[in-house]
């Protein structure tokens, strides 16, 4: 297997950490039994991490995960024939790990293409699941996809704190031009992050030239970045069912109300459309 050094000890390693992780544990968040074994091909171990050093991360990714799942299945069981595309898809095997719905007409899972070549050499692509090497930004895949014609959820998990608020207008307004009507599940740090990926537990650890480009506020400063995008669901991390999952002093710093609203992950649901459509 080609060596993948540089991708391996950035920030492509710790989601599927942390849900290896949580695959062994009692009571898991979510359970990926894909992900330890996709741990070990790639030439690690559940130890490649400090679990109880870097529990925020940790926790946080599988809830998010979750939290992401959950909001597929139910898109899903919204549209009984439809297409997914996940931007940025790193190593995350969530087509399996949801239970390949036979509504999912298409799945894509879209990256650069060295994290693609390496997805295929770790993940065989599947009936109706297909790997595309490209940049998000690339209005081809968008073109490619609006020709299925049908109902559409877009995941992008874990990448847009890394990019410019500028560049996040683009993208929206190119899904809305080239792509049309589309569901959005994605994350987003908080504004007090931005600039301060050195403060996180495991990204400052791996990967020291990452930074948070990006944050969001709240709901009203996401529906200001568009008039193509609404805000269907926002909500905070710590608020999901197994935050407690935390370390207690998280879990403490989140009853306060500063850090409750300026200290917790954003999970957020949008629509965007193709304003024309309505013209």
């Amino acid at each position: 297997m080609k060596t993948y050094k540089n991708l391996l000890t950035s920030t492509t390693l710790i989601p599927l950490w942390a849900k290896a992780v949580e695959s062994v544990s009692s009571n898991p968040i979510l359970m990926d039994k894909n992900a330890y074994p996709l741990l070990k091909s790639l030439g690690y171990d559940l130890d490649y991490y400090d679990k109880k050093k870097q529990n925020p991360s940790q926790v946080g990714c599988c809830l998010r995960a979750k939290w992401i799942d959950d909001e597929t299945l139910k898109f899903i069981s919204c549209n009984p024939a439809c297409q997914v595309i996940q931007l940025g898809a790193g190593i995350d095997d969530r087509f399996r790990r949801i239970g390949m719905p036979e509504a999912v007409k298409h799945w894509y899972d879209l990256d650069l293409e060295e994290v693609a070549e390496m997805r295929r050499e770790v993940i065989a692509e599947v009936e109706r699941n297909e790997i595309i090497s490209m940049n998000m930004f690339d209005t081809a895949w968008m073109t490619r996809m609006k020709e299925n014609n049908l109902p559409t959820l877009i995941i992008i998990e874990g990448v847009l704190m890394y990019i410019k608020e500028s560049e996040i207008k683009e993208l929206i307004n190119s899904i809305s031009t080239n792509l049309g009507n589309v569901t959005v599940l994605f994350d987003s740090v908080p504004t007090l992050a931005v600039g301060r990926a050195k403060y996180h537990d495991s990204v400052k650890k791996y990967n020291k030239d990452v930074e948070y480009l990006w944050g969001v506020k709240d709901s009203e400063y996401l529906e200001s970045l568009s008039d193509k995008l609404k805000v269907e669901e926002f909500v905070y991390m710590s608020d999901l069912p197994m935050a407690y999952k935390f370390i207690w002093l998280l879990r403490l710093m989140y009853k306060i109300p500063y850090f409750y609203r300026n200290a917790n992950q954003r999970l957020i649901k949008i629509r965007i459309e193709n304003n024309a459509a309505h013209a």
